[in-house]
């Protein structure tokens, strides 16, 4: 209402009062139509006193945006007031109309200087905080029926990371390198421009038997991830033995590998169920003595218990109750220095263990010895003896090649099923579209049908116009005629 051409009028008796005041005054959510006012029939009061609501929690903070929730329904009924101050405080009226103000508490600090704006829906507020030109933090949804404090969406799942983001706990990003991480602690701000510093190996277990996962902190914002790449496989992956910085202690005469010897050694996972994955890259070191020895250790000495592996595979071992769990076998072969290597021989094994290694908590290490020393273990026993293959290399490998094929089978029978199921659409497209042609044809027929009708009318028409033109002349000859009788 604008009063600039206001001219007062008297009245015998008050009915009301407009006052007009200025946007910049008016509380976000309120609308202020009178204040300190008192109305008698034939006077009005002015600065007739205050009465306090609430009470200021903050120095110096303004209201800048205010809501009141009213939540319906057997859980919880009643309302909620709320209201947002320009120092970035979020507070809820609790009881409803007692003035007493308490903190809530939400995900990641709101900002100073900003407005509220809120709505009500599904017996939710939802609040957003803006400057006026764009929104300054992800919008908050306040539940009325569990009183939780939340954002009003889930950052997305998987994506690359993001600087204008503010992740909290269970967002999960996605690293250049193809791995997914898990966000552990909350972030307090946006983040760094390029994310945290994504370490390159991933976690391991302690001889302890407790799993050290792989983590990064993003510095600027604050937030801790967690390395928590999904998967989805029917097979084990072949080890990380040289990314587990496997470590090694050469003695020089103080074994029984003679000198000049070039020292492999490779792992495997093993399950009684998947059974043996690949093996992994080879270690190599040549023996610079006579009779020397080898203690190998995978990762630290004292500290890690295995090979640096994914968490999804760590979970394995992890969830006992649910797998069997993973073990290692060694392979080694010593061959003399600048021959190709070879499969592990009867020329050397391990002296420890003497068995597969009960899990990947256990500590893994191993000593090299000649064939006259302690046996091989059964799970590393020679595949090639007097340049032959053993039965139970042959049957190792029968049963490899049985897998193949009938994983080879199963492939082209899911492929074939998949050109079917293409087939069998293509079929239905060719069909409908014989229909539509069809019906096209008929519409065709129909439009040519209708063009030779109207050339008819057309031509009937013609002929009539034609009569019609010589009747007109016609009558102005005969008219013509009789007028000039006339004036004879």
């Amino acid at each position: 209402m604008f009063l600039e051409d206001y001219r007062p009028i008297p009245l015998d008796r008050f009915n009301g009062q407009c006052d007009n005041q200025d946007i910049t005054k008016v509380v976000l959510g309120c609308a202020i139509k009178a204040q300190n006012v008192r109305f008698l029939p034939d006077q009005v009061g002015t600065r007739f006193g205050t009465v306090n609501t609430m009470q200021r929690q903050e120095a110096n903070a303004e209201v800048t945006g205010i809501d009141c929730l009213t939540v319906l329904g057997p859980t919880n009924p009643g309302e909620i007031p709320v209201l947002f101050t320009s120092l970035g405080g979020l507070r809820q009226e609790s009881p409803s109309g007692s003035g007493a103000l308490l903190p809530l508490a939400p995900p990641f600090p709101l900002p100073a200087d900003a407005v509220m704006l809120s709505s009500e829906a599904e017996n939710s507020l939802w609040m957003a905080f803006s400057d006026g030109k764009k929104g300054l933090t992800p919008p908050l949804v306040l539940n009325g029926r569990s009183r939780e404090l939340g954002p009003a969406a889930q950052n997305p799942i998987g994506g690359l990371w993001r600087k204008d983001w503010i992740y909290l706990v269970g967002d999960v990003v996605r690293s250049p390198d193809g791995r997914w991480w898990r966000c552990l602690v909350s972030a307090t701000t946006f983040g760094s421009v390029t994310g945290p510093a994504w370490p390159q190996y991933n976690g391991y277990f302690t001889v302890a038997n407790n799993w050290i996962p792989s983590t990064a902190q993003d510095l600027t914002g604050g937030s801790l991830w967690e390395e928590w790449t999904p998967a989805c496989i029917t097979y084990l992956p072949a080890p990380d033995l040289i990314g587990s910085n496997p470590t090694v202690v050469h003695t020089v005469g103080g074994g029984t590998i003679p000198g000049g010897q070039d020292t492999y050694v490779k792992i495997s996972f093993v399950t009684a169920a998947s059974g043996e994955s690949p093996r992994s890259a080879a270690w190599k070191d040549t023996a610079s003595g006579v009779n020397d020895s080898f203690v190998f250790n995978i990762g630290t000495a004292g500290l890690f218990g295995g090979p640096r592996v994914p968490r999804w595979l760590a979970e394995i071992n992890l969830a006992s109750q649910l797998f069997q769990p993973v073990l290692l076998n060694i392979y080694v072969a010593a061959v003399a220095t600048g021959r190709p290597r070879k499969r592990p021989s009867h020329n050397a094994c391990i002296s420890c263990p003497t068995q597969a290694i009960p899990s990947l908590l256990t500590k893994t290490q191993s000593c090299l010895r000649t064939r006259n020393s302690d046996p091989v273990s059964e799970l590393s026993k020679p595949v090639w003896t007097s340049g032959k293959m053993t039965p139970e290399a042959r049957l190792d490998r029968l049963e490899r090649i049985t897998r193949l094929i009938v994983r080879a089978g199963l492939r082209a029978r899911h492929e074939l099923r998949d050109h079917g199921g293409k087939i069998n659409y293509l079929i239905d497209l060719q069909i409908h579209n014989e229909e539509h042609q069809k019906q096209n044809e008929e519409r065709f027929a129909k439009l040519a049908e209708s063009q030779t009708n109207l050339a008819r009318s057309q031509a009937n028409t013609d002929q009539r116009l034609g009569a019609l033109i010589d009747i007109i002349r016609d009558g102005h000859n005969g008219n013509a005629g009789r007028k000039t009788d006339v004036q004879q």
